[in-house]
């Protein structure tokens, strides 16, 4: 459906830039032997897409576990990360951690869910869900020092979190977080009253965070490359920065969330 939507050119100004092409909006057809894509969906789409709310921690991480388990063959043989319930058990994972603290890996998920997720549910831009998950990575990104931390991991899993979070770490450590920060509140602000109006509680919290961040001394340059950016995105030079500034290390912190449900959620 994301394939046949009129307007993916509208993306070229989002984290999902590619998804113009078709490529990216194909899912994979492992051999008959396996599960049908229906099948798993349907076996897993009612029990999986439970919310977890009232449950302690255990039962929730147990809960985790079982489905996980069960909606794995969705994402490491079809590759259907936009389809549910995978969509669902992510947000489960990010909101369990964020209740224990660990917020790097809150931030790995959110970045997988912004760039390989929410743009092939939702193929505008301006999608609320889509400026919302912008705004949660860059309220992530505002407390470094929370999203370089190593807490909330389970003590099996110690050896693995310190290896996950020492690859989040050095991501962080070669990222221009401030600038990240300021590209992903200038486009909020600029989706907010499309995917909303301006009224809209998202909107009024990227302005005062935007603020905030533009207040900050000795950001001059980076302040006027965002700027630049942001008055001509379609430049060469331009897109440039935005690629490599801001794409590459989402699209990085991305790249971990699988193996994070793995090593916190796997067998």
């Amino acid at each position: 459906m994301c394939k046949v939507y009129p307007h993916l050119n509208l993306n070229s100004l989002s984290l999902a830039p590619g998804i113009q092409d078709p490529e990216n909006s194909q899912i994979s057809r492992p051999p008959t032997k396996h599960k049908s894509l229906k099948d798993i969906v349907e076996e897993t789409y009612a029990w999986c897409s439970a919310a977890l709310i009232g449950f302690s921690e255990t039962e929730r991480i147990k809960q985790l576990r079982q489905r996980w388990k069960a909606i794995k063959p969705l994402t490491s043989k079809f590759h259907a990360h936009a389809v549910e319930p995978v969509p669902r058990v992510l947000t489960e994972a990010s909101m369990h951690f964020a209740e224990r603290g660990n917020f790097a890996y809150c931030l790995c998920i959110s970045s997988f869910l912004a760039t390989r997720i929410d743009p092939y549910k939702a193929a505008a831009p301006f999608a609320p869900q889509r400026v919302k998950g912008m705004l949660m990575i860059a309220k992530l990104l505002v407390n470094a020092t929370a999203v370089e931390s190593e807490g909330g991991t389970e003590p099996g899993a110690l050896v693995s979190a310190k290896t996950m979070h020492g690859k989040i770490s050095q991501v962080m450590r070669e990222t221009d977080q401030a600038t990240v920060c300021q590209v992903l509140l200038e486009l909020v602000v600029r989706y907010a009253p499309a995917a909303h109006s301006r009224k809209w509680s998202v909107l009024y919290e990227a302005q005062d965070l935007l603020s905030d961040l533009e207040s900050l001394q000795g950001r001059e340059t980076g302040d006027a490359l965002v700027k630049a950016f942001l008055r001509n995105p379609g430049g060469i030079e331009e897109k440039q920065f935005f690629e490599q500034a801001v794409l590459q290390p989402i699209h990085r912190l991305s790249e971990l969330c699988l193996d994070i449900m793995d090593s916190e959620f796997g067998s």
